[in-house]
């Protein structure tokens, strides 16, 4: 079963069911990068493919898109290791040396 043939049944609260519509939606639509300069934004593109390879999809879902919207927004999702420093502002920091 696919995740468009979920989200009309019952096993999916509205709220994911909102969320999820409003990305598939965004699948192929243009954007441009809010946090990342151009060259960073189309290395994270490249990464993604590569690491995501998403051959079954006849149009992939864009992951960077959300990457560098939530590192613009400065959102996580507040999962990380109790070693770890808070995630977004390494995070941030790091990707930030990618917009010089």
């Amino acid at each position: 079963m696919t995740s468009q043939e979920l989200l009309p049944t019952a096993h999916v609260s509205a709220a994911t069911r909102a969320a999820l519509t409003e990305r598939l939606a965004e699948t192929g639509a243009p954007y441009t990068p809010q946090f990342l300069a151009p060259e960073a934004y189309q290395l994270l593109v490249a990464v993604a493919a590569r690491l995501l390879p998403q051959s079954e999809r006849p149009v992939p879902i864009p992951l960077a898109p959300a990457v560098d919207r939530r590192l613009a927004e400065g959102r996580a999702d507040g999962w990380r290791y109790d070693a770890l420093p808070p995630t977004v502002k390494p995070i941030a920091s790091a990707w930030a040396e990618c917009r010089k």
